[in-house]
């Protein structure tokens, strides 16, 4: 990866020793830990890649955006599936980088997941004096606050 890339986990188990992590995090056993990597649009396919393959290497199911298996409705506008998919995942991977991605549509969004990421605290309810996030930015917002509950 290149040097002004960096990697920010989410939704990870607590500090816990590593033979009670699964048991006592809360997650399904009985199936792999799923793992969402995200990045702001193209150009970082060799990256997105290196990690999916560690993820898997260790275990995990891994889902990238651009790769078959993400879960998106064609019924939905892609930055509602992409703020959706974070509830299908246990881990999270934001590869941040000097692209920050498209801004979010915001009149793209369903009421309730509006109202859902102002709960959350990830967007603000009126963007009348501020520029709107970039989709990236709403996700991370998103996992980040997610975690904390």
């Amino acid at each position: 990866m290149n040097s002004d890339s960096f990697l920010f986990l989410s939704n990870l188990p607590p500090d816990l020793p590593e033979d009670s992590r699964v048991q006592d995090s809360g997650l399904d056993n009985s199936r792999q830990w799923r793992v969402l990597i995200l990045s702001a649009g193209y150009g970082n396919e060799t990256e997105r890649g290196l990690i999916r393959s560690t993820a898997i290497e260790l275990g995990f199911t891994a889902t990238v955006y651009d790769r078959p298996g993400y879960p998106v409705s064609s019924l939905s506008h892609s930055h509602t599936a992409c703020v959706e998919a974070i509830n299908h995942h246990d881990i999270i991977v934001a590869l941040i980088d000097k692209k920050e991605g498209g801004a979010l549509q915001l009149d793209q969004l369903p009421a309730r997941l509006k109202m859902e990421l102002q709960e959350l605290g990830a967007i603000e309810a009126d963007y009348n004096t501020r520029p709107l996030p970039s989709i990236l930015q709403v996700e991370i917002l998103a996992a980040k606050k997610k975690e904390s509950q």
